[in-house]
C-alpha cells in the first residue's frame, strides 16, 4: 500500500500542489513548480537530482494494530526531503519553508489523498541551513503518517 501512496502523493504534489504554490509566490520571490521529474522516490541521492527545487519521498515503516479478527488500522510511516538549490542563500531558507507551508496545506485540502489512506498527517519537520555541509543547498525532513484499515 506504501507504494500506492507514495504515488498518490506524488501525483497532487505535481498538480494539487501547484496552485498552492503560486499562492506562496511573491514579486521578490517566485517557487519553481514540481515538474514529475522532480519528485523522486525510494531514493535520496542531491548529487544527482540537482533541480531548483527537489522531493524525495521515502517509507519508513510501518505500524499495524488489531481492530477487530481480519480488520487492522495501519500506519504507514514516510519521509519527504525537500531540497533547494541555485538561488542565494537567504531565498532558499525561504523557499524551503514556503514549499513546507504549502505541503501542510495541501495535506489539510486532501488528507485522504484522493480517497487512498483515512488520513495524513504531518508529524514533525526539520530544517537544514547546509545539506551536505553547503550552505548553498537548503532543505527540508518531513515526516507523515498515513492512517487506513485493511
Amino acid at each position: 500500500m506504501i507504494e500506492q501512496i507514495l504515488e498518490e502523493l506524488k501525483t497532487l504534489l505535481t498538480t494539487d500542489y501547484i496552485p498552492i504554490l503560486v499562492d506562496l509566490n511573491t514579486p521578490e520571490l517566485l517557487l519553481d513548480m514540481p515538474r514529475e521529474q522532480d519528485v523522486v522516490l525510494y531514493v535520496l541521492d542531491i548529487d544527482k537530482y540537482k533541480t531548483n527545487a527537489t522531493f524525495f519521498m521515502l517509507p519508513e515503516n510501518q505500524t499495524i494494530n488489531e481492530l477487530t479478527i481480519g480488520d487492522n488500522e495501519v500506519e504507514d510511516n514516510a519521509t519527504i526531503y525537500i531540497v533547494c538549490r541555485n538561488d542565494k542563500e537567504e531565498n532558499l531558507t525561504k523557499k524551503v519553508l514556503r514549499y513546507t507551508a504549502g505541503l501542510k496545506k495541501l495535506l489539510k485540502e486532501q488528507p485522504t489523498l484522493n480517497g487512498l489512506v483515512g488520513n495524513t498527517k504531518i508529524t514533525s519537520a526539520e530544517y537544514y541551513h547546509a545539506v551536505e555541509g553547503n550552505v548553498n543547498i537548503k532543505g527540508a525532513e518531513i515526516s507523515l503518517v498515513f492512517s487506513y484499515e485493511e
